[in-house]
């Protein structure tokens, strides 16, 4: 299995939209976070299951949601997106006999032992698959704007690391 490039949210909404662009451009359909952010906005409050179910659709995936224990989640085609502490997600790219790994898009790579996975997993999960519609897109080279616009989603993270420091 190739390896799942992370990519690190800039806002706090925006999870569900990096979680998203990994598997996207995991499966060769090369979008930047701020070009989904531009045309797919983060809705305020959190994503929901239906935006990533919708976003998937309009770039020519499929998405199933699941309602499922842990014990199930080998049973899902990776990566695949989990749902998170009740309102993040993160991506699932590895199951090993005693742990996962995630692309978590606030916090980086993680390895997560299965007492973690239980505190932390709601239960649900969205696999994506290409649909019949799939066309797989070249990545469009980066701009200023789009590193500028990166550093400067970054600036309240930064505040809030440095005042719970």
């Amino acid at each position: 299995m190739k390896k799942v490039k992370l990519i690190l949210q800039s806002e706090d909404s925006e999870c569900g939209q990096a979680c998203l662009a990994m598997i996207f451009n995991y499966y060769g359909y090369g979008i930047s976070l701020p070009e989904l952010r531009k045309n797919h906005s983060a809705q305020t409050g959190g994503t929901k299951v239906s935006y990533l179910m919708e976003t998937c659709t309009d770039h020519g995936f499929r998405a199933i949601t699941y309602s499922l224990t842990i014990e199930e989640l080998r049973k899902l085609t990776l990566p695949c997106i989990l749902h998170w502490n009740f309102s993040h997600f993160v991506v699932l790219t590895k199951i090993n006999k005693n742990s996962v790994e995630i692309n978590d898009p606030a916090l980086g790579c993680m390895r997560i032992d299965q007492d973690k996975l239980k505190q932390h997993f709601t239960g649900v999960a969205v696999e994506i698959k290409k649909s019949e519609s799939f066309s797989p897109v070249k990545p469009k080279k980066i701009n200023i704007h789009d590193v500028t616009g990166r550093v400067i989603g970054f600036i309240p993270f930064v505040f809030k690391m440095l005042a719970a420091s």
